[in-house]
């Protein structure tokens, strides 16, 4: 998948059999970034926000380490990425 381009929960959902899984958890991730800059980060629902806060962390630290993810803009996630990472079952890493 090359781009979120307004395909539903559902719809994401049903591509998983025909396009790989990083790809749709980037689609997912795109479609809360658009949704967060038209309602603010903090309107969005706490599972909302763990999303964007651990594909924050993975990104940044698969591309540079963790002192990327705290230097760049996913610092924004900085507060969020524990618990989020402890709600979805990986308290080692959080």
């Amino acid at each position: 998948l090359s781009s979120y381009t307004g395909q539903t929960t559902d719809e994401l959902f049903a591509l998983e059999a025909t396009h790989r899984v990083d790809s749709l958890v980037l689609a997912f991730e795109e479609a809360l970034q658009q949704k967060a800059a038209r309602v603010g980060l903090a309107a969005l629902s706490e599972v909302e926000r763990d999303v964007l806060a651990i594909e924050a962390l993975e990104r940044e630290v698969n591309n540079g380490g963790y002192s990327q993810f705290f230097f760049n803009a996913s610092v924004e996630h900085a507060l969020h990425v524990a618990p989020a990472l402890e709600r979805c079952g990986c308290p080692l890493t959080a």
